[in-house]
């Protein structure tokens, strides 16, 4: 799952100057280790429901923070 999270932080890296300011997030859904859906969240609030468990990992973005 580690090595995973590394891909999609990665892949987030390679499309950064694509990205839309107004996104505050990348959802990624797995089941049972695949991945099965991916999404990038405009709110800063996000609502799960129906989850037997949610994990959320938040990753400091330092060079939006120098942007601003």
């Amino acid at each position: 799952m580690f090595q995973s999270t590394l891909e999609h932080i990665q892949e987030v890296l390679d499309k950064w100057t694509q990205i839309d300011d107004e996104i505050w997030a990348k959802v990624i859904v797995f089941e049972r280790n695949r991945r099965v859906a991916k999404a990038y969240a405009r709110a800063p609030v996000l609502t799960i429901n129906d989850v037997i468990c949610a994990h959320i990992h938040i990753y400091h973005n330092n060079e939006k923070q120098l942007q601003q």
